[in-house]
């Protein structure tokens, strides 16, 4: 996969990545072989892209086990881990909390 076109990628200083591409130029192309050109000169602005800090990913994984579970995340990790949930899809919100475990996974709670 090669990213292509024509247009420019900067990270702004609080680490976000913010493109600025010509109309119709940019984007992920799956085979590099294939690429397409253009005409087109006008540019727009692409939206920014924010990566979750470890603290961010904590607070909507914890957020998301009170709300849909009313349990902490450290709370529903434990219980994950101890194979309290045998059938995620069979209690309603669990599933919803643990499609977010890779996220938190790569840091330690907070509380």
């Amino acid at each position: 996969m090669k990213l292509h076109g024509e247009g420019e990628l900067s990270r702004e200083p609080d680490g976000r990545v913010r493109a600025r591409a010509k109309k119709g130029t940019f984007g992920v192309h799956p085979n590099p072989s294939q690429e397409e050109t253009t005409t087109s000169t006008s540019f727009t602005e692409l939206p920014t892209i924010h990566f979750v800090t470890d603290e961010e990913a904590w607070k909507i994984f914890d957020e998301a086990a009170r709300r849909y579970l009313k349990i902490s995340g450290k709370k529903f990790l434990q219980k994950w881990d101890k194979g309290e949930y045998p059938d995620p899809d069979a209690e309603g919100g669990v599933m919803s909390v643990a499609m977010l475990i890779p996220t938190v996974r790569r840091s330690v709670p907070q509380q």
